[in-house]
């Protein structure tokens, strides 16, 4: 039986401090069937590196070479997105469980 797999969108711009908790809420679902795409938006802070330090697969960072704003940052993520379903998050949003 196949199931769907969900696209997680996350444009992102100075989110260091808020990304990790975000993407914590999400990694602790029982649903795993998804890939999170997060496009920083040419942020100076330590987004990449919060982002990084999860070392998941199913996570796929990308940064944009020059700040697009928040509409074209977005439309550069659904582009990335493999998945059957889309699912846009902020990056200050939290999951709750299941």
């Amino acid at each position: 039986m196949n199931t769907l797999k969900f696209s997680i969108l996350i444009p992102v711009y100075k989110g260091a401090n808020l990304i990790g908790e975000t993407l914590n809420s999400i990694l602790t679902q029982s649903f795993n069937n998804y890939e999170i795409i997060i496009i920083d938006d040419n942020s100076n802070d330590a987004t990449e590196e919060v982002v990084m330090s999860f070392n998941d697969k199913r996570i796929k960072f990308y940064k944009n070479s020059a700040n697009l704003g928040y509409s074209r940052n977005l439309k550069e993520c659904s582009k990335e997105a493999s998945g059957d379903i889309i699912y846009l998050m902020g990056q200050d949003d939290i999951l709750g469980k299941d």
